[in-house]
């Protein structure tokens, strides 16, 4: 399966794209996902993905097709051709 991938701010400035397209096995989930990313590109490690590479940082999540992917949800795959978005909310007063 192919989805795409946009990414923002610190992980695509790490990346060095605003976009990927992933090749992922039929039936990869979103936390496989991750820990792609997390393996591809070890500089998103404690940055973006926690430091052992299998999970979110608290203020980035990850967006399909406009919906926000929650947390019990991460073991959900996405379909062959969704879009997906790694976004950091930026928090603060």
């Amino acid at each position: 399966m192919q989805i795409t991938l946009a990414v923002s701010g610190i992980a695509a400035a790490i990346i060095g794209s605003k976009e990927l397209v992933l090749s992922l096995p039929d039936g990869a989930t979103y936390n496989q996902i991750i820990r792609q990313l997390g393996g591809t590109y070890p500089a998103l490690k404690g940055v973006v993905i926690n430091p052992e590479g299998n999970a979110l940082l608290n203020a980035n999540v990850l967006i399909v097709n406009d919906y926000v992917i929650l947390e019990r949800m991460l073991d959900d795959s996405p379909r062959d051709g969704d879009r997906l978005m790694l976004m950091a909310f930026i928090v603060g007063g």
